[in-house]
C-alpha cells in the first residue's frame, strides 16, 4: 500500500489525473451540490457497459451514459476499486493483491504529456443545418412522433497547450456550486466534464426523490427568486416534464408518491 501511495500524486490532482489517463485507468470524481468535498474513485478492472441491472445490486461506483451522435443505450460503470483521499487510499475489499500489484502507473516523462494534447478540427454546426433540424422536429411533432423536442448545437474547439482537465473541473465546481459536477475518464471513450442542477434519483433507503426541472430565466444581480415571472410557455414546459415523470411512476406501478412544487430554484449561468 505504501508503494502504491508513493507512486500516485495524491496531493496534486492535476498530476494524478494525467497519471491515470496515461496509464489507461478509468476514473471518476464528483462534487455534490452545495458541498465542498470531492469524491475520487479509480477502477482497476476498467469500465464496462451494463445490461439490465438494479442500482441496489451494484457496488460503489459511478455510472455515465456518454453523450454522442449515437447515444448508447447501456451506461458505463466505473467501479470504486480505489477511493482516493488527500493523503490516503481506501481499497475495495474485493480487490486482489494481484490487481493491486498490476496497478503501477508509469510516472516518467510527465513533461512530454503536455505536448500530446488532443487536437480537433474547429467545427461548428451551420445555422442552415440547425434550421433544417428545427423544421424536421416540427414536422415530427405534427405527425405525432414526439410531443416535445429540445435541439442543441455543438462546437468543437482546439484545446490550448496548457489545458488541464482537473483545473477545468475545479473551475466548474466553483462556478456551479449548487450543481452536481463531475469529471470522468474511460479509455477509448474519452474524457467527460460537466455540471447539472437536475436530480435523477436520491435514495435514503426509505424514500427516493426525483426532480422535474424545465424552463430557464435570466436572474440579474438585483433580483430575488421570488421576483422571477414565468410565462405560459415555461409553465407548460414544466408541467410537461412533471407529467412525464408521473407517467414513468405509473409504468412501474408506483402509486403512492407526494408531489411538491413547482418552485423556482437557482441553477447556474447559461
Amino acid at each position: 500500500m505504501k508503494e502504491l501511495i508513493s507512486k500516485l500524486n495524491l496531493q496534486d490532482r492535476h498530476v494524478l489525473t494525467k497519471q491515470l489517463i496515461r496509464a489507461g485507468y478509468a476514473f471518476a470524481a464528483w462534487k455534490m451540490p452545495l458541498q465542498n468535498g470531492i469524491t475520487f474513485i479509480v477502477s482497476l478492472k476498467g469500465a464496462f457497459q451494463l445490461d439490465d441491472f438494479l442500482l441496489t445490486d451494484l457496488d460503489q461506483g459511478f455510472l455515465i451514459n456518454r453523450y454522442s451522435d449515437n447515444h448508447p443505450l447501456k451506461p458505463y460503470y466505473i467501479g470504486a476499486d480505489l477511493v482516493i483521499k488527500s493523503d490516503d487510499i481506501l481499497l475495495n475489499p474485493k480487490i486482489t493483491s494481484g490487481e493491486i500489484d498490476a496497478f503501477k502507473p508509469e510516472l516518467d516523462n510527465l513533461e512530454n504529456d503536455e505536448k500530446k494534447q488532443v487536437r480537433s478540427k474547429i467545427q461548428e454546426q451551420s445555422p442552415s443545418d440547425f434550421e433544417h433540424n428545427v423544421s424536421r422536429a416540427v414536422e415530427e411533432i405534427r405527425n405525432g412522433s414526439f410531443e416535445k423536442v429540445v435541439l442543441s448545437r455543438y462546437k468543437d474547439e482546439e484545446l490550448p497547450d496548457d489545458f488541464s482537465p482537473w483545473k477545468f473541473f475545479e473551475g466548474i465546481c466553483e462556478k456551479y456550486n449548487n450543481s452536481f459536477c463531475s469529471i470522468t475518464y474511460i479509455p477509448d471513450q474519452g474524457l467527460w466534464i460537466g455540471a447539472t442542477p437536475e436530480l435523477l434519483i436520491s435514495d435514503d433507503s426509505q424514500h427516493f426523490r426525483t426532480v422535474s426541472l424545465a424552463g430557464t430565466k435570466h436572474l440579474t444581480e438585483e433580483q430575488t427568486l421570488s421576483e422571477i415571472a414565468w410565462t405560459q410557455k415555461e409553465i407548460e414546459e414544466q408541467a410537461f416534464v412533471s407529467r412525464y415523470v408521473i407517467n414513468c411512476f405509473k409504468k412501474i406501478r408506483l402509486r403512492e408518491f407526494h408531489e411538491h412544487g413547482p418552485k423556482t430554484i437557482q441553477a447556474g449561468n447559461l
